[in-house]
């Protein structure tokens, strides 16, 4: 959905040493949703530092295409390091 709505370029790469894998995002986020929702832990998880470097490059990608189709400027750094104001988020 989010690359109808944005239609990257085809030369857009935000991220140099990097290119958006569908596949491998689902097959991590299955991982995640096993270990989670189902049995835990059951296997070594060889790739875990290169999963995690991708899905941290994956969340700047998709910023990036959002930055790059509506003008903001989201920065990662700000996005996920900013104090939460007391009561953002919760439901009274």
């Amino acid at each position: 959905m989010l690359f109808r709505l944005c239609k990257p370029p085809t030369d857009f790469n935000p991220i140099g040493n990097y290119t958006f894998d569908r596949t491998r995002l689902e097959a991590i986020d299955n991982q995640r949703h096993r270990i989670i929702h189902g049995e835990g832990i059951k296997v070594v998880m060889t790739q875990l530092d290169a999963d995690l470097e991708f899905v941290m490059k994956t969340s700047h990608y998709l910023m990036g295409l959002v930055n790059q189709r509506y003008g903001l400027r989201l920065h990662p750094d700000k996005v996920f390091t900013q104090p939460r104001k007391p009561g953002a988020g919760s439901e009274s």
